[in-house]
């Protein structure tokens, strides 16, 4: 149960929430709904790959650079071992000007 809630905390770190303000929101990272094979598959390419490891928890950012856009997707994979089981999740951002807010309309 103490690993749902640490998924929880990962994911709630990860997204920002809250409504539109731009004097207190300067995220520079705009969520996208595309998975990273399709941004593969519209000509971005994976420039770098990030690993951390953190007790139960291992995560991999990659960023990918393509045309006109600058894009960064983050891996999350937590670890049950009592129960052997493991989850994850996987979500891109976009690179946007400053003072966007981050989460699709």
């Amino acid at each position: 149960m103490k690993y749902i809630g640490l998924l929880l905390i990962m994911i709630l770190l990860t997204v920002p929430v809250g409504a539109e303000d731009t004097t207190t929101n300067m995220s520079q990272w705009k969520h996208i709904g595309s998975p990273m094979d399709a941004l593969v598959s519209d000509g971005a390419k994976v420039v770098t790959v990030l690993n951390e490891q953190a007790n139960d928890s291992v995560t991999d950012t990659f960023y990918l650079q393509g045309d006109r856009a600058f894009y960064k997707c983050t891996q999350v994979y937590i670890t049950d071992l009592k129960a052997k089981k493991s989850s994850g999740f996987f979500t891109c951002w976009q690179l946007v000007s400053p003072f966007k807010f981050s989460l699709p309309k």
